[in-house]
């Protein structure tokens, strides 16, 4: 007979599974499944490709928010008592994140003459086509679905401490340099990526409550957003 601790983890652990397979399945596979029904990804208007981008995204919360119910229920009652002591113990974190960030990027454009990596290219080429499609996804959806499949499923899964902040980082860098994964400069772009992820990791251990990292995935793309915003009324993007 096994063990409920046993039973505890392999329920976990299959939950974890689910989630990251269900991202995986219909983010990386998504033009073979269009394709399979009949749609021509190349065919599609930038309307028809906003309204699919977030068919997807909605898909893909709804999975894992079903996954992870019980648990976000129990988070939320803490986050509603506790969110500012939540956010004041780990904002140093996220700050220490930014300037280890803000040096990997800076060491990239000085070697490679990189400005951008090719995943903050495409942000900046989206938001000239779809502005409000990507400040949506990058400030709501985006740290939701992210913080679900890359802290909380993996957090399922991996009960040691840090090897779950590790891979939770490594896998939340290379899947932002995924599709551009070309030169040195590409491999090298995952360490900044990869930076708050781990960062995020640690406050999910620590806090055990996925919406501390959630916050803190929000505050950083809005800021993103509002530097992108503004870089392109100056004219400087």
């Amino acid at each position: 007979m096994k063990d409920k601790n046993d039973i505890s983890y392999l329920n976990k652990f299959m939950r974890g599974f689910t989630g990251i397979f269900v991202y995986l399945m219909l983010n990386l596979a998504i033009v073979p499944i269009l394709t399979l029904i009949g749609i021509n990804i190349v065919e599609v208007t930038r309307e028809q490709g906003v309204f699919i981008s977030l068919a997807v995204s909605f898909i893909v919360i709804v999975v894992l928010l079903l996954l992870s119910w019980k648990t976000l229920k129990k988070n939320w009652v803490d986050y509603k008592k506790n969110w500012k002591n939540l956010l004041s113990r780990n904002v140093k974190y996220w700050v220490c994140s930014l300037a280890i960030m803000f040096v990997a990027n800076l060491a990239i454009a000085i070697i490679f003459n990189r400005l951008a990596s090719a995943n903050d290219e495409t942000i900046i080429g989206i938001f000239d086509v779809a502005p409000l499609y990507i400040v949506i996804e990058a400030v709501i959806l985006a740290p939701i679905t992210e913080e679900l499949v890359f802290r909380q499923s993996i957090r399922y899964i991996f009960k040691n401490k840090w090897v779950f902040i590790i891979i939770s980082g490594l896998s939340f860098g290379f899947m932002h340099t995924l599709a551009s994964l070309k030169s040195l400069a590409d491999f090298l772009y995952i360490i900044p990526y990869s930076v708050p992820g781990c960062f995020f990791a640690y406050m999910l251990y620590e806090e055990d409550n996925v919406l501390v990292p959630i916050s803190f995935h929000m505050i950083h793309n809005t800021l993103a957003m509002l530097v992108l915003i503004e870089g392109k009324l100056s004219g400087i993007i």
